[in-house]
């Protein structure tokens, strides 16, 4: 596979995530504008992927010590272990910062498409395009107009 292909799969994986990428003119619009928008959230998610990793080092010792010793060799206690420290701290720091900022990074996508011109709802996301009223016919928002150019 070339360079290409795979940063185009890379970027269908986004679309899923995100689908405000498909009213971008071109793909490398929607890159670019996903990658300014993760720059403005890194540090947020970096601080956030820290917080999750430490919570789940000061868990897995807190679940050790807090158990009876009997209950230590049960098979049910292994597996939760297992479970906590090979697979909890890793899902923690990498899903956790991705549901959390989905919200906001849809938010602003949708704002670099309404600063662009796209008749796009801030607050739901709806295809605007043909629409007279003042407001969004999904959601009920206010329509703000979009900026002059």
């Amino acid at each position: 596979m070339t360079l290409k292909t795979l940063l185009h799969i890379r970027y269908k994986l986004h679309v899923q995530l995100y689908p405000e990428l498909e009213r971008f003119q071109s793909i490398t619009d929607g890159a670019r504008a996903l990658k300014t928008i993760g720059k403005k959230l890194f540090f947020s998610a970096r601080y956030l992927c820290i917080t999750c990793f430490l919570a789940a080092l000061v868990g897995i010792p807190y679940i050790h010590f807090s158990t009876s010793i009997t209950s230590r060799s049960s098979w049910i206690y292994i597996c939760c272990t297992i479970a906590l420290g090979g697979l909890g701290i890793p899902l923690a720091t990498m899903i956790v910062p991705l549901l959390l900022f989905r919200q906001r990074t849809r938010r602003n996508l949708r704002q670099e498409l309404h600063k662009r011109g796209v008749p796009i709802c801030l607050h739901c996301g709806y295809n605007l395009t043909g629409c007279q009223s003042a407001q969004c016919p999904e959601c009920g928002t206010v329509i703000p107009r979009p900026p002059e150019k």
